[in-house]
């Protein structure tokens, strides 16, 4: 959200469409887009230059609802983070958006190389295997079920 509102301060984007539903299957009353919108108004971002889509429960959604709003002859920004964007990108193409990607929020370090880190691997790594799986098995069902 940080890296959306410097491209908008800087104008190099000049509308803001926002893409995300809930994807909870409890507590469905949760809008993930209502809550980025509230952050930006927050930080000096016009409201009259967000758009909201708030159907959508996971990428595959985001996608199709967002392909229901843009105009498809045109190239758009799209911001997820870099660990997202390989799937975020094959959503977006399947639905023929263009997009130009702009990866945020990088988690990849190369500060500890020592042997320590195999024999005792720090809690992060972890959650960061969590997340490189969540983003693989997703792409995978993406390619089979559409």
């Amino acid at each position: 959200m940080i890296y959306t509102v410097h491209l908008y301060n800087k104008k190099i984007i000049k509308k803001i469409l926002i893409s995300g539903g809930n994807g909870n299957l409890l507590n469905n009353t949760y809008k993930e887009s209502e809550t980025v919108k509230r952050f930006l108004v927050q930080h000096g971002i016009d409201e009259s230059d967000i758009i909201i889509e708030s159907k959508s429960r996971n990428t595959k959604e985001n996608a199709i609802e967002t392909g229901k709003i843009v105009n498809l002859e045109k190239e758009h920004l799209l911001i997820t983070s870099a660990t997202h964007m390989k799937r975020a990108v094959y959503c977006f193409d399947k639905v023929k958006i263009k997009t130009k990607p702009f990866p945020v929020d990088n988690t990849m370090s190369y500060s500890s190389r020592n042997i320590e880190h195999l024999l005792l691997p720090r809690a992060k790594t972890f959650e960061l295997w969590e997340e490189f799986l969540h983003e693989i098995i997703g792409l995978f069902v993406y390619k089979l079920s559409w």
